[in-house]
């Protein structure tokens, strides 16, 4: 049986959200300050952020682990509770989709070391990889549905997490995205057609997506997933020449500017909603924001995706052939009929039969938080 996220992703274009950090900014958390931390500090602010994600209409929420790694960590003193921050960002994911009534893909986010692997740099790929290793176990344990490696500025370091993953014993669908500079290439100088070349090898290996995150913008990274796109043969999932492989993108929201000592991205949701709408027509499958987007972002590129969907099904409804099978006509049952299959069953119930003959026993159940009943009536279906 196909993994959700691959069977989504076969029918349409699939929404990410957007920016953690720059909603975190807004709400005063200072940039020096540790973002990953707020799982296991500020949960409730955490789970607000990915709320307002589900309701803008993301289809997939990231957990708030993008620098839950043991390099970034060490920064902050924190290297030895990464564990519990990648645990504790899963639990928040979900219970925001719990809440939201809404069932969403909750996607571990795995974002850069921030380290220069040997022997261009100093730091062993060893260590990388134990450190990728330990992040994507937590969340793997957890329970995430698909990995995010995201935000790598070299192959090298994509593929010691592709090969962390794999030794952790990823079971769930892994998508790689890369950042590309202005140049439309990687910070260490790969091209789109290079991160094809070296990550179709990974496809047959639990690599569902590959594509560019943050970078530029959304016109940078529509170049860079076009030309992904042409290199895999120019259909969303390639060119059916081995394992399917989709194109992702999710860009800044441009440059970021320093305005009165605000951090102000000028990127509108208006100008995001026509990106949503070029990337899915070019054949991309996942589709998403980075810094300085936000819900508002996502929601304006819910609506462009929905339009884009519909007149595609109108486009297709009016080229069927005139040959197609007629519609079909459906009609109400008679009255009497209807009347009859609203009536109760015949003779008492279960409880009727039982009261005032033998001991009965009820359970009073507390109605949930949100408007997902799933996680009482699993309970119900255990007390019977």
């Amino acid at each position: 049986m196909a993994h959700r996220l691959l069977e989504l992703l076969a029918q349409g274009p699939l929404l990410c959200d957007g920016a953690m950090g720059t909603l975190l900014y807004q709400r005063g958390v200072p940039l020096d300050d540790c973002f990953d931390a707020l799982n296991v500090d500020r949960p409730e602010l955490v789970q607000e952020l990915h709320l307002a994600y589900i309701h803008a209409g993301a289809d997939i929420v990231e957990t708030n682990t993008f620098g839950a790694n043991r390099f970034k960590l060490e920064a902050f003193g924190l290297e030895d509770r990464g564990r519990a921050i990648n645990l504790r960002g899963v639990n928040v994911a979900r219970e925001a989709e719990r809440l939201a009534g809404r069932e969403v893909l909750i996607a571990g986010s795995v974002g850069p070391t921030g380290r220069t692997l040997a022997p261009v740099g100093t730091t062993d790929p060893a260590a990388v990889r134990a450190a990728f290793r330990e992040q994507i176990g937590a969340l793997l344990e957890r329970g995430v549905d698909l990995l995010l490696i995201e935000t790598m500025p070299a192959l090298d370091e994509a593929e010691e997490a592709l090969a962390a993953a794999r030794e952790a014993g990823c079971d769930v669908p892994i998508v790689v995205q890369l950042t590309f500079a202005d140049d439309r290439r990687t910070l260490v100088g790969h091209s789109a057609e290079a991160a094809v070349a070296r990550l179709r090898a990974h496809a047959g290996r639990g690599v569902a997506a590959i594509g560019a995150n943050c970078s530029t913008g959304p016109r940078d990274v529509l170049a860079v997933a076009r030309r992904m796109l042409r290199a895999l043969g120019g259909a969303p999932g390639g060119d059916g020449d081995g394992p399917t492989l989709y194109v992702t993108g999710q860009p800044n929201a441009g440059y970021p500017h320093n305005l009165n000592g605000r951090v102000i991205y000028p990127s509108s949701p208006e100008y995001f909603a026509g990106f949503a709408r070029d990337l899915a027509a070019a054949g991309g499958r996942i589709v998403g924001g980075c810094c300085g987007t936000t819900p508002e972002h996502t929601r304006a590129m819910r609506a462009a995706l929905d339009e884009w969907r519909q007149e595609r099904a109108l486009a297709a409804r009016r080229d069927a052939p005139a040959d197609a099978a007629p519609p079909v006509a459906v009609t109400a049952p008679p009255r009497e009929q209807r009347e009859r299959a609203l009536q109760p069953p015949d003779g008492p119930t279960e409880l009727a039969r039982k009261l005032g003959r033998q001991f009965v026993v009820s359970v009073e159940l507390d109605p949930p938080r949100g408007l997902n009943p799933a996680k009482l009536l699993k309970g119900a279906r255990m007390l019977k």
